[in-house]
């Protein structure tokens, strides 16, 4: 009998890492993604040199992947192992959620604001540094690192 409670429970503690495991790798895959619009997308959007056509047309590429990602997100925290793992993917998909937010309102404004008249450059200004203050806020939360805390170069 103690064997075969002692196999149930190999067997119950395979099952459980096994999906922990998996949950692991997806997340670590999704912060990859994550790391992406930090270190790509939020670059290549927020470039003033470039023409607006050609950001609108990279942010509309850039969309579609954090909208995959976003999914994935969300079905990860269906199946989250753990309350400190639930933590950290809602910190990142926060983030991620308001650094889309913010790039979204920077390529719409880019269409219309001229940098050329003072009241556009400062709108444009702005912009920019909310997306900013939020890109180091996404790479807070992939780094598992409380917001506003210098950020390493990397």
């Amino acid at each position: 009998l103690l064997a075969a409670v002692v196999v149930g429970l190999g067997a119950w503690l395979a099952i459980v890492l096994g999906k922990r495991r998996r949950w692991d790798t997806a997340f670590e895959r999704d912060l990859a993604e994550s790391r992406w619009v930090v270190d790509h997308l939020v670059p290549q959007a927020t470039d003033r040199t470039l023409p607006a056509e050609q950001v609108t047309q990279q942010w509309l590429d850039g969309k579609r992947r954090i909208d995959d990602l976003q999914t994935d997100l969300y079905q990860l925290g269906t199946s989250i192992p753990n309350t400190e793992r639930a933590t950290r993917l809602g910190a990142v998909s926060g983030a991620l959620a308001a650094v889309q937010e913010s790039l979204q309102a920077d390529v719409a404004l880019r269409s219309t604001a001229s940098p050329d008249d003072l009241e556009g450059a400062r709108q444009l200004d702005e912009s920019m540094q909310q997306v900013v203050r939020r890109r180091e806020a996404l790479i807070a939360a992939i780094e598992e690192r409380p917001a506003g805390a210098a950020h390493a170069a990397g």
